[in-house]
């Protein structure tokens, strides 16, 4: 990660099962897991140095690799979350759902979050944006 004008100053925090196996072994355990269903994925969260879930995401890689692309986005985006990683110190990456169904367990996930009160930066709903976002003045855009 020399390349990123980030620095991750602790490890990936992960409760999930496929924490602290190397890249390889991640996604050999992913695609053996795939085979058998082509919708599983793993849902996760984005937190700042205060420990905050910021942002909730889905992917089929492994965590660290995940958390790179965003570092990578983040150089050029000028999007709510690009802002927030170039802003945050210690923007690191937690595993919320490691058996998860792709598009459904990021939308229920984000739901979850939002309604317990936590500031997300996701701006629609979820999923591979195939549901229609809603306006801040309340409106089906």
């Amino acid at each position: 990660m020399d390349d990123y004008p980030f620095t991750l100053d602790r490890p990936i925090i992960s409760t999930c099962p496929l924490a602290g196996l190397s890249n390889s072994e991640t996604r050999r355990a992913l695609r053996q897991r795939r085979k058998i269903d082509r919708k599983l994925c793993m849902v996760y969260g984005l937190i700042g140095a205060d420990g905050a879930v910021r942002y909730i995401g889905q992917t089929r890689q492994s965590l660290a690799k995940r958390l790179g692309y965003h570092f990578r986005e983040a150089k050029s985006g000028n999007g709510r979350l690009q802002k927030w990683i170039r802003q945050t110190p210690g923007v690191n990456i937690i595993c919320i759902d490691s058996n998860a169904t792709w598009d459904v367990s990021e939308i229920l996930w984000i739901d979850r979050y939002r309604r317990e009160g936590h500031d997300l930066l996701n701006v629609v709903r979820g999923g591979a944006d195939t549901v229609k976002s809603i306006s801040r003045e309340g409106k089906l855009t």
